[in-house]
């Protein structure tokens, strides 16, 4: 384990009947989160560069204890091992109650009210807004490129926003008057100016969130919290392709990579007028699909993908997100017919045909 001062500590005793058949894919879900992972027969721990997570089995349960060095660090160990616990626990829904430090309802240190600076048309069918706020540091920790929009509907105009629950989760004072949430990719952040940027989709079918940012305004005031999102593994060789629901998030990948990291990148686009200037490595190619009609787009987009020989070498990684029903061709294809595990690929359904609610995150 890491030798980094602990000075923050925090703890829970979960009561589960079960507990050893939920351990499996809770184990796998906070070892995805790039954890240094050690095991014993009822002892797990997992170091992340921010603390410790030990999570020790019982016949009545669980103790999970939580280390770290700073407080935005205990904070995110709290919400990892709460969801994840809780996601695999349904059956029994077991109280999770953390004691030690920062114990107790609280400001919840993942959220933040930002105000609307300025929205314009990066290119025809992207806006991009311009959000300011305060103390933006975590948003650049974690690896994670999203965050989830707390947006007002026409049913709740003027929302709540959430305090930390008692298990280290968002906890909702009024549920009646809960935002809505989208997840969104942080395209580009200044923390010592105290502003993201956020990229909006503008399409024909008009989901709350598009309707939301063809409308924004200055001095607008919207809730987010975050990071979230795991980790993209740190690769030599990426297969990527996109439609422009995940483009930010492509365009942010490309940006990050070291210099000699080679691949080809796919992307589909509405119009030529949609082609963004990208910055990337030298050895990445990237192959632009235009087309109005997104189906056909798209269909030529997995078509080309799926002709792509994968890249030789086991430092390799596959990456797509799109429209649901080809992230679906996509994973069949990277993890049925090549037989790629989920740490060689990453397909997500950023949305769905005939449905308005953007599924990212």
């Amino acid at each position: 384990m890491s030798q980094h001062s602990t000075t923050l500590y925090s703890y829970a005793n979960i009561r589960l009947v079960n507990g050893a058949n939920y351990l499996p894919p809770i184990i796998d879900r906070l070892n995805s989160y790039e954890a240094r992972y050690d095991a014993g027969e009822e002892h797990h721990a997992f170091d992340y560069p921010f603390g410790q997570i030990e999570l020790k089995a019982r016949p009545d349960g669980y103790r999970v204890s939580l280390r770290a060095s700073e407080d935005i660090g205990l904070s995110r160990l709290k919400d990892l091992a709460a969801v994840a616990i809780k996601l695999y626990t349904k059956d029994e829904a077991p109280d999770i109650l953390w004691e030690g430090d920062q114990a107790g309802e609280q400001p919840l240190p993942q959220f933040r009210q930002m105000t609307v600076l300025t929205a314009h048309h990066f290119t025809p069918h992207m806006l991009r807004i311009r959000f300011g706020g305060e103390d933006l540091k975590r948003f650049s920790l974690f690896g994670a490129m999203h965050v989830r929009l707390l947006l007002p509907t026409e049913d709740v105009p003027h929302p709540v926003w959430p305090i930390m629950g008692p298990n280290g989760l968002p906890f909702w004072p009024d549920e009646a008057k809960r935002p809505a949430a989208r997840a969104y990719t942080i395209r580009n952040l200044n923390i010592e100016e105290g502003w993201m940027e956020i990229d909006f989709y503008i399409h024909e079918t008009e989901g709350l969130a598009c309707q939301w940012a063809k409308n924004a305004g200055a001095g607008d005031k919207v809730g987010l919290m975050g990071p979230v999102g795991r980790p993209l593994r740190q690769a030599k060789q990426y297969l990527i392709g996109t439609d422009m629901t995940g483009l930010p998030a492509v365009g942010r990948m490309l940006e990050d990579f070291a210099a000699d990291v080679t691949g080809h990148v796919l992307i589909a686009v509405d119009t030529q007028a949609d082609i963004q200037p990208l910055t990337h490595p030298a050895g990445v190619s990237i192959e632009w699909i235009v087309n109005a009609d997104q189906n056909t787009a798209v269909t030529e987009l997995t078509n080309k993908l799926c002709a792509l020989p994968w890249p030789e070498g086991d430092d390799s990684f596959g990456w797509f997100a799109g429209e649901a029903d080809f992230a679906k061709i996509m994973r069949e294809h990277w993890r049925k017919q090549l037989g790629k595990s989920r740490d060689q690929t990453l397909v997500a359904g950023y949305w769905q045909k005939d449905s308005t609610g953007f599924m990212a995150g």
